[in-house]
């Protein structure tokens, strides 16, 4: 179990989270990485030519992205669905013991 997910993993990180998140069309907005450069961009007191050179670098206009609100939603939302995800896989996935009451 834990070799298929790490192969799963790293297959995720690699093909989801590294290539969507760095190609300039909707389907990024599906990568954790987007939501967390825009709200580097958003949060964090960058100098004006640091946050522009990231702008261009990332091809992410702020003008037209989420507000940092919705980026923390939307990566709350996310991580919660994983875990929700991942507890009925670990439930389903769970051996049963043999005791005397059971």
């Amino acid at each position: 179990v834990v070799r298929r997910s790490l192969i799963t993993g790293v297959v995720y990180i690699v093909a989801i989270e590294c290539v969507l998140a760095n190609i300039d069309f909707i389907a990024r907005s599906a990568t954790v990485v987007y939501y967390v450069r825009i709200l580097l961009l958003r949060w964090l007191d960058l100098p004006g030519e640091v946050v522009t050179r990231f702008q261009r670098d990332w091809r992410i206009d702020l003008a037209i992205v989420p507000s940092a609100g919705d980026c923390v939603q939307r990566l709350l939302v996310f991580g919660g669905v994983m875990i929700l995800l991942a507890a009925v896989w670990f439930a389903r996935k769970e051996f049963r013991v043999k005791t005397p009451e059971g």
